[in-house]
C-alpha cells in the first residue's frame, strides 16, 4: 500500500509539472515543447538529463520523471527555452560570434567557473558558455522582473550598462578599452532580453 500511495503522489506531481510547463510554454508562444513522462526511451545522458535542446529539429524535451518538482521543472524548461532556444532565435547567425564574446568579455570569475564547467564535461568553451548562461536563465526570475517595476527599473540600468559597452567596441566585442568587462547582471540582462522576444513575439527588439 506504501509503495501504491508513493506512485499515486508521483503521478500527481507529474500531472501538475506537466501542467505548468504546458502553461509556460503558452506563455512564451512555444510550440515545440515535448513533455516525457517515461526516461526509459532515451539512451545515454538523455536517458537522465531533465530536458534538452535538440538544435537539428529545434524541439524542447522536457523529461518529467528526472525533474524533482514542479519548481525543478519550470527551471529546466527556462533553462532549455530561454538561453539555448531563445538566444539562438534572438540572435540567428550571431550567436556563435556572441558566445565568444561573453566568453571573452566576462569578469576572471565567470572565466573560471566555465573553463571549469567546460573541464568538468569535456565541453569546447563555446559549449560551456552556453550552458552558463542557461544556469543563470534558470534562476532569474524574468515574471518578476516584467511585473516589479524596481526590478524594471534596475534591468534598464543593465541594459544601459550593456548598451554603452557595445557602443564603445563596435560590434566586434563586448569588452570596452578601459578593461569594463561583462558580469552576472549583464548576462541576465540579455537573457531577459531573450524571455520577452520569446514572450511577446512580433515585438520589435534587438539586443544590439
Amino acid at each position: 500500500r506504501s509503495s501504491d500511495l508513493q506512485a499515486e503522489l508521483a503521478a500527481r506531481e507529474r500531472e501538475r509539472m506537466a501542467a505548468r510547463i504546458r502553461e509556460l510554454a503558452e506563455r512564451l508562444h512555444l510550440d515545440n515543447v515535448e513533455v516525457v513522462a517515461d526516461a526509459s526511451q532515451f539512451e545515454g545522458k538523455r536517458a537522465t538529463a531533465k530536458g534538452f535542446f535538440n538544435k537539428q529539429t529545434g524541439k524542447i524535451t522536457i523529461v518529467l520523471p528526472n525533474n524533482l518538482s514542479t519548481i525543478d521543472a519550470e527551471q529546466t524548461l527556462l533553462h532549455e527555452a530561454v538561453a539555448h532556444y531563445g538566444l539562438r532565435k534572438l540572435l540567428g547567425e550571431r550567436f556563435d560570434t556572441f558566445l565568444d564574446n561573453v566568453y571573452e568579455s566576462a569578469t576572471e570569475e565567470i572565466r573560471r567557473k566555465i573553463a571549469e564547467m567546460a573541464a568538468r564535461n569535456g565541453w569546447n568553451f563555446r559549449t560551456a558558455t552556453e550552458e552558463y548562461l542557461a544556469g543563470l536563465a534558470e534562476n532569474t526570475d524574468f515574471e518578476s522582473i516584467s511585473r516589479d517595476a524596481a526590478s524594471q527599473s534596475w534591468w534598464a540600468k543593465v541594459k544601459q550598462l550593456f548598451i554603452d559597452m557595445v557602443e564603445r567596441v563596435g560590434f566586434k566585442g563586448f569588452r570596452d578599452k578601459v578593461g569594463v568587462t561583462l558580469t552576472d547582471n549583464e548576462l541576465r540582462y540579455i537573457l531577459w532580453r531573450s524571455y520577452a522576444n520569446l514572450a511577446e513575439p512580433g515585438a520589435t527588439r534587438s539586443i544590439f
